[in-house]
């Protein structure tokens, strides 16, 4: 009974966390942003296209990173530059979403890890 109680309490803590939108967005258009974002996201998703948009270029010690990151997680790394879309509430529910479903598929975010450990590699 007592693990059933928690199991329900992570499920719904789980759910609410990804539904909810962040708290310092707050303007109506980009609430629906956000929220398009996330639709946008469990739609490639189910496609099976997993895109993890980064804002800001590669470190040279990222050179690689896309690359492994769709060998081992079939994941596709788009680097945007160090300027920001015109859509910054768009990505960021996009990219929210992408990261809360790789992390509940594997336990992490798969692209940090990489990233780290490429960086580790270096040193």
């Amino acid at each position: 009974m007592k693990w059933a109680i928690i199991l329900v309490l992570l499920t719904a803590s789980l759910f609410c966390a990804h539904a909810a939108v962040p708290t310092d967005i707050a303007k109506p258009d980009e609430v629906a942003q956000y929220k398009a974002g996330e639709s946008a996201a469990r739609k490639d998703m189910e496609k099976g296209l997993y895109k993890y948009e980064i804002v800001g270029l590669p470190r040279p010690e990222d050179v690689t990173l896309p690359a492994e990151a769709k060998k081992q997680y079939g994941i596709t790394i788009v680097f945007h530059g160090c300027i920001p879309g015109p859509n910054v509430a768009y990505d960021r529910g996009y990219l929210d979403t992408v990261v809360a479903t790789l992390k509940k598929k594997h336990g992490f975010d798969p692209v940090q890890k990489l990233s780290e450990d490429l960086l580790k590699q270096t040193k």
